[in-house]
């Protein structure tokens, strides 16, 4: 939006137009637009009427509001043409000419063939939502097959619509439980959340897609135990399963044992080893004042006997 584009004055309309362009698939395509905009001048008095071929596109008075962006789109695409103007005309009123900082163009492709099965577009939608996944994920799934969803890949039957045969949603940031809509994908032959910051247990209904061949859970934070039929299939040959760098998931059929029970039969030993400590300091005194005061009192009684001695010895002296 750094770049704009305005006529010389309000009564001179902006304008740009292209030639339609031609292919042996559809000799005449149709167009859709959008148009970005954005207003820089304070207290500006800017309205305009949007056309296509002479035609209003836009059924308001587009009136860009001050120091932000704004954007209109052409709701219904414009066929039959083999040239396309859109003009921006000013309004009676306004004192200011059309402005458009950026217009995008959108050739309509035909969409021929058979559209994805329907129990496939809501699992995989409902996917994208919860998950709010950036990608190109407009649209159908799988057709045409040249547009298919980036990370899809679908199966194209001769005698049926095409379905999805595998997701690879790697390092795509997503967070939250594993999400139950993927147990409809019926033909999912692989699936990849690994690198991730999912959390939660591993749904049981991941074993029941029986076409499912390879599973890869790697680098989650995932918890609890692994469903024994998702372990059975990975012993037996039939799934490549990888769950590494989960710490808290227990595999191998091994129960979960919480930490939490170990450090409580610890809190016992911590709490008596400074008691004891205490008791030990406290009898050490106690034997000490005790041997003190025991020196103290012998050394109060020597200078009795000797008093009494040399008093004794003085009268037998006198005598």
């Amino acid at each position: 939006m750094r770049t704009a584009v305005t006529s010389a004055n309000a009564s001179s309309p902006v304008r740009f137009s292209w030639d339609a362009v031609r292919n042996a698939n559809y000799h005449v395509p149709g167009y859709s637009w959008m148009l970005y905009f954005a207003e820089l001048q304070k207290d500006a008095v800017r309205g305009f009427y949007i056309t296509t071929n002479g035609e209003l596109s836009y059924p308001h008075v587009m009136t860009p509001a001050y120091l932000a962006t704004d954007a209109v789109f052409q709701r219904k695409p414009v066929h039959g043409f083999d040239r396309y103007e859109i003009s921006l005309n000013a309004t009676a009123n306004s004192t200011l000419p059309p402005i458009i900082n950026a217009v995008e163009v959108f050739s309509v492709l035909p969409t021929t063939g058979v559209p994805t099965a329907a129990q496939d577009v809501s699992a995989v939608t409902a996917v994208r939502d919860k998950y709010r996944v950036k990608k190109n994920w407009m649209g159908d799934p799988c057709a045409p097959r040249k547009f298919a969803w980036d990370g899809l890949s679908c199966g194209y039957a001769l005698s049926g619509p095409p379905t999805v045969k595998g997701l690879n949603l790697s390092s795509m940031g997503l967070g939250g439980n594993i999400s139950s809509s993927f147990r409809d994908l019926k033909g999912l032959q692989y699936l990849d959340l690994s690198r991730n910051n999912l959390t939660g247990s591993i749904p049981d209904t991941l074993s029941q897609l029986s076409s499912l061949t390879l599973l890869d859970l790697t680098r989650n934070r995932l918890t609890g135990e692994i469903p024994s039929m998702l372990l059975k299939k990975s012993q037996d040959g039939f799934l490549t399963l990888r769950y590494d760098n989960n710490p808290d998931l227990c595999s191998n059929g091994n129960s979960c044992v919480p930490p939490k029970k170990k450090s409580n039969s610890m809190v016992p030993v911590y709490v008596a080893i400074p008691i004891v400590a205490v008791l030990v300091i406290v009898l050490l005194l106690v034997l000490l004042m005790c041997m003190r005061r025991r020196r103290q009192a012998s050394n109060s009684i020597k200078p009795q006997n000797e008093t009494r001695f040399t008093l004794s010895h003085s009268w037998n002296r006198n005598k």
